[in-house]
């Protein structure tokens, strides 16, 4: 594999480069711009840290993110306990105090655990719902939809409908999730599957009269999306670079092409934090960028990043640590070398 990105590197970060057409900003919804993917500190014991979860959440805010994501992926959502997620709940929407949109995440195999976990949350303010849907035995496109039709029967909060294929094992074409992003109540998707022609189908699908938020969920996308007519990202890297992401997204809506082309570049420099240290960043935005234009699925394989992630953020100052939800791996001392590194490397700073 490594060979043969060495050989098609230079052509695909040559095509990469090119100028994306003007922002199209079709299809907008109730949610748009930055939703930063919150990490949930943790104490050593495994316990949620709620200082440092009111300091990050407060820190992205004051940053120009246009909201935050709690109980994300990136925020270890399915190793916790109803109890645990009601608390990161709390705390973080709290930290908000409303200054930003707050969109809570879940997915759980079973409507009723689903059900429970609303009802749970049901009394803290937030403002939208990320609701994927893990399989263990496959389901129909037609069982999606009476799903997620179900699901906002019994509640008032906007939901999103989170497609990440590569996790969850449930796979869905432009057109069945167009299916599910026309339901009422339904105001948009985080599409984690990182697929280019996915991504304009389903776009050219839903009806204009049927406002939604598209969101792809990386920072690598976030030109694409916005040239597409897309909302913006749902992302972990936005948690490592804030600004700098915030600021590309602006360059985009504006106008300011030269610029956001110059902040792209800066946040594609990231993936190695979410990716592999052992590969440079130029070549594993070569690899992706194929793999998000080719026209079938691919698995994931890339390791939990979590540790890796949290352990960014400590060694840029903020003030937790880099402990997560077993049984996720912890920081090793190798990878937090190579943070260090990495930091010094790329010049980032708090």
């Amino acid at each position: 594999m490594k060979i043969l990105l060495r050989f098609i590197a230079p052509v695909i970060v040559m095509a990469a480069a090119c100028s994306p057409g003007s922002p199209v900003m079709k299809n907008q919804g109730m949610f748009h711009g930055i939703i930063v993917v919150v990490p949930t500190p943790l104490t050593e014991r495994q316990d949620v840290d709620a200082a440092g979860l009111a300091h990050l959440v407060n820190y992205y805010v004051e940053a120009g993110c246009h909201g935050v994501l709690l109980l994300g992926s990136g925020g270890e959502y399915p190793y916790f306990s109803i109890a645990e997620k009601k608390e990161i709940v709390r705390v973080g929407a709290g930290a908000a105090r409303g200054r930003v949109p707050v969109i809570v995440g879940s997915g759980y195999c079973g409507f009723s655990e689903l059900q429970t976990f609303i009802r749970e949350i049901a009394s803290i303010k937030i403002d939208g719902l990320l609701i994927s849907l893990p399989t263990y035995y496959p389901v129909k496109a037609d069982d999606v939809t009476a799903y997620y039709a179900r699901l906002r029967s019994i509640t008032g909060i906007p939901v999103l409908y989170y497609h990440f294929p590569q996790v969850t094992g449930l796979s869905l074409s432009a057109r069945e999730l167009s299916a599910v992003l026309s339901l009422p109540g339904i105001a948009g998707i985080k599409d984690s599957e990182l697929k280019i022609p996915v991504m304009r189908a389903l776009m050219s699908m839903v009806s204009p009269e049927k406002p939604f938020s598209y969101f792809t969920g990386v920072g690598l996308l976030l030109t694409d999306t916005i040239s597409l007519g897309g909302a913006g990202i749902i992302d972990p890297l936005a948690s490592v670079a804030p600004v700098l992401v915030v600021a590309c997204y602006e360059a985009l809506v504006k106008g300011d092409l030269e610029r956001a082309r110059g902040l792209q570049a800066g946040i594609d420099s990231l993936l190695p934090v979410m990716n592999t240290f052992s590969m440079s960043g130029s070549l594993q935005k070569a690899g992706f960028f194929l793999l998000s234009r080719l026209p079938f699925s691919t698995k994931s394989g890339t390791a939990p990043r979590h540790a890796v992630l949290k352990e960014t953020l400590r060694q840029l100052g903020h003030p937790i640590n880099a402990t997560v939800k077993s049984p996720l791996p912890q920081v090793t001392d190798e990878e937090r070398s190579a943070v260090s590194v990495f930091i010094r490397d790329n010049g980032l700073k708090k």
